[in-house]
């Protein structure tokens, strides 16, 4: 009976520290996917923030900016969304692309929104993100008249509903 009791128990132990590193492995992946969404109560740049020096010549014939991050995800979401949305036109469009510790990832995110409109490079904290209002989390999209932010969402979908959009 004893020698019954020891085998159980050499299996357990090892089955249950194996259990215990994967619990903590996917709380560290859960924590930094967190981390890489926006927080629900971050608020977006208010209707009528007048655009900085640094970000007004960007935007001065587009009517809409789009602030996405690298590596994240809702805001690949919103590019995938935009790809078959008809009521935004690339030409319209200014993407801010706010870089992470790696230039290539950066770079790979700026070409695959390059068909989407026109893309510029930043630094996530920078003075475009001060121009426009203060970004701090992603996705922001904004609606513009090259000198101030008409609206702002997180969604294009929610920036066309909210009278933002005419159809093209």
């Amino acid at each position: 009976m004893l020698a019954v009791l020891t085998a159980v128990v050499a299996v357990l132990v090892p089955l249950t520290a194996v259990n215990l590193i994967m619990l903590f492995a996917v709380i560290r992946r859960l924590r930094e996917a967190e981390s890489r969404q926006a927080p629900p109560n971050v608020a977006l740049p208010a209707a009528g923030t007048r655009i900085g020096a640094d970000a007004a010549p960007l935007l001065a014939d587009k009517k809409f900016a789009a602030c996405v991050l690298v590596g994240c995800e809702p805001c690949a979401q919103q590019i995938e969304a935009l790809r078959t949305d008809t009521r935004f036109a690339p030409e319209d469009i200014v993407f801010f692309v706010f870089g992470g510790d790696d230039p290539a990832t950066t770079a790979d995110l700026a070409a695959s929104v390059s068909g989407l409109g026109t893309v510029v490079q930043t630094a996530v904290g920078g003075a475009i993100a001060a121009s426009l209002g203060g970004i701090t989390s992603f996705p922001t999209l904004l609606r513009t008249d090259g000198e101030q932010i008409l609206a702002a969402e997180r969604s294009w979908s929610a920036l066309a509903t909210a009278g933002a959009v005419s159809a093209h």
